[in-house]
Formats: C-alpha cells, sequence, structure tokens
C-alpha cells in the first residue's frame, strides 16, 4: 500500500484511539464514533482497492497481464480481514478476469504459433507439420480448461475444437490426395493407419471430397473401401501445384 494510505489509516486509528479512551465521552457518543470508523475506514479502502483496479486493467491493456495480477492478489493479501464482503467480491470478480485474460494472452499466443506453420505453408505430403499445429492447438486447449469459468472461456473452447477438427480433416484430405496417385483402391482402415485419425471422420471426409469433386473416387459403404481413378487425380494434384506456384510467384513479384 502506498505511504499516503498507510498515514491515512494510522491518523484515523490514532484519532479514534484517543476518543475512545477519554473519560470524557460516554457510551452512546463511542458508539457512534465507532460508525463513524467504520464508515471511514470503508470508504478509504473502496478509494484504495479501486486505484488499484484501475492501475491492474491500464496494465492488463498494455499486455501485461502478469503484473495485474501480482497488483490485485497482493493487495488482497495486504488488506486481509479489514476489507468488507462487498470490496472483497469486487476484488476477487476483477482478479478472476485479469487471470483469464492472462491465460487468453497464451492461448492466442499459441493459436497465431499454429496458423504461422500453416502460413508458412506445411509440404502436402508432410503429414508431421499437421501434428505440430494439432499439438499447439491441443497446448491452447489445455490452457483454456484452466480459465476460471465465463463466457470467454466457453467461447475460446468452442474456438479451439472448430480448430483442431479443421487441421484434422486437412490431414486426412492430404493423406487422400496423396494415395489417390499410388492407389487404385483402399480400405478406410488402411487410410486410418496413414494419418491416425478415426473412421468416420475420414468417412464423411471421403463423401465430401467425392461430392465437392476433390478427389476422382467412388465410396463402398458395404466394404468401407474407396476406389481411385488413379490418372484423373494425378491430373489434379499437378494443377494444384502448377496453381501454388502461379501464386508464389506472384507473392515474389510483390515483394
Amino acid at each position: 500500500m502506498s505511504k499516503n494510505f498507510n498515514k491515512r489509516i494510522e491518523t484515523l486509528f490514532k484519532q479514534v484511539f484517543l476518543f475512545l479512551n477519554s473519560e470524557e465521552n460516554n457510551a452512546s457518543q463511542k458508539s457512534e464514533k465507532k460508525e463513524q470508523l467504520i464508515k471511514s475506514f470503508d470508504k478509504i479502502l473502496t478509494k484504495a482497492i479501486n486505484d488499484k483496479i484501475n492501475e491492474a486493467q491500464q496494465l492488463s491493456k498494455e499486455g501485461k497481464h502478469k503484473k495485474a495480477i501480482y497488483i490485485l492478489k497482493n493487495k488482497i493479501e495486504l488488506l486481509g480481514k479489514n476489507i468488507n464482503s462487498e470490496l472483497k467480491s469486487t476484488l476477487r470478480e476483477k482478479l478472476k478476469e485479469l487471470i483469464n485474460n492472462e491465460y487468453l494472452k497464451q492461448i492466442n499466443d499459441k493459436i497465431n504459433e499454429a496458423k504461422t506453420m500453416v502460413e508458412k505453408g506445411y509440404q502436402l505430403k508432410n503429414l508431421f507439420n499437421f501434428d505440430k499445429v494439432i499439438t499447439k492447438y491441443n497446448e491452447a486447449s489445455q490452457l483454456a480448461s484452466e480459465m476460471n469459468k465465463s463466457a470467454k472461456k466457453d467461447k475460446k473452447i468452442r474456438e479451439l475444437r472448430n480448430l483442431i477438427q479443421g487441421v484434422r480433416i486437412a490431414k486426412i484430405k492430404s493423406s487422400i490426395l496423396d494415395l489417390g496417385t499410388k492407389f487404385v483402391r483402399l480400405q478406410i482402415i488402411e487410410i486410418a493407419e496413414e494419418c491416425g485419425i478415426e473412421n468416420d471422420l475420414i468417412i464423411s471426409t471421403v463423401k465430401e471430397m467425392i461430392d465437392n469433386k476433390e478427389i476422382y473416387a467412388k465410396y463402398f459403404e458395404s466394404s468401407k473401401s474407396v476406389a481411385f481413378n488413379q490418372q484423373a487425380n494425378i491430373d489434379e494434384i499437378d494443377k494444384l501445384m502448377a496453381t501454388y506456384k502461379e501464386w508464389e510467384d506472384k507473392k515474389v513479384e510483390k515483394k
């Protein structure tokens, strides 16, 4: 607490101590003075706490969440039992909010790391990069699960689930595009062994790719297998690579 705050508290207690120990004052006057003390003390505490809350919020806006958390935790410890229940509740709610902000900062850092991996361009046949992206999102999900209950927590968890699912589907598509140029027919279980993802998601992704003409193939429900038009898929990959090269060339020209 600041020196000014300590001085005000000390002065207030001295005045009350002298008053309460004076034989000139009766019980009624002492009781009245006690009530005044409580009100004055609450007023000083309220201002001190609000000042710290404002300071912590400003630090949080500047991205200094850990320092903001330390300030409020320290204030709770210093004031201890002197805080009334309403002030303590306000302080704790602000502390929870700041802790969540720190979690969100760390989570968004991991999301940005994962997106940077994607933007740099994992190669079509390099499944390792997909796994690294998923790992980053899983790390962010773990942090989100540790947040205090709030709408922000629920929203972030939903966002991360969607991001993870999106990368898993991308990994399946990458595996299928690769396998579709090498094999004429494959069982779903063989695709699962290649990409390490459950059968149901692979099946729904295969059907979607066929419907959207991302691959030239036919899915057989009875045998849970995929028959590929190998040459058509090779031609499609060549087109995709040509498009990617054209995009890269334009990107280089802009620099």
